[in-house]
């Protein structure tokens, strides 16, 4: 008596193994892929932050050194609205800003009567605090 032999198909083992491969890939794909996402949130609320910072530095190296003084200050919402992406913003001074980001400043002034600015731009991300601290000396 022969044996028969199906070479047609796939056994069940092998199908079984075959979608175990399959979730396991796109298990790890996903992961990727939301790793990837919130790297990219992340870097862009830093290039967002950083941008903010260097607008209110530029706008007070733009001021004569005479008019600056010693101070702390921090931008306070004047309006908040929703933009056209569904996201809060607030307008800060004329800047649209993306919610949650704070920004402060201070000027001190040294002995040689030069003066230190530093602004600093503030946000939490996933339960985790942020800042972004931009300094320059004006002589």
């Amino acid at each position: 008596m022969k044996k028969i032999i199906n070479k047609d198909g796939f056994t069940l083992i092998e199908v079984l193994i075959a979608t175990a491969i399959l979730t396991i890939t796109l298990l790890w794909l996903l992961s990727m892929l939301t790793t990837s996402e919130t790297g990219s949130i992340e870097g862009r609320r830093v290039s967002e932050a950083t941008d903010l910072a260097q607008q209110q530095l530029d706008m007070l190296e733009s001021e004569p050194l005479s008019n600056i003084s010693s101070m702390t200050s921090t931008d306070i919402a004047s309006n908040t609205n929703i933009n056209s992406f569904g996201n809060k913003t607030t307008i800060i001074n004329g800047v649209t800003l993306p919610n949650p980001y704070t920004r402060f400043w201070n000027i001190s002034t040294n002995t040689n009567g030069s003066k230190n600015v530093s602004v600093y731009v503030t946000w939490q991300y996933m339960n985790i605090n942020h800042t972004i601290v931009l300094k320059s000396t004006r002589s």
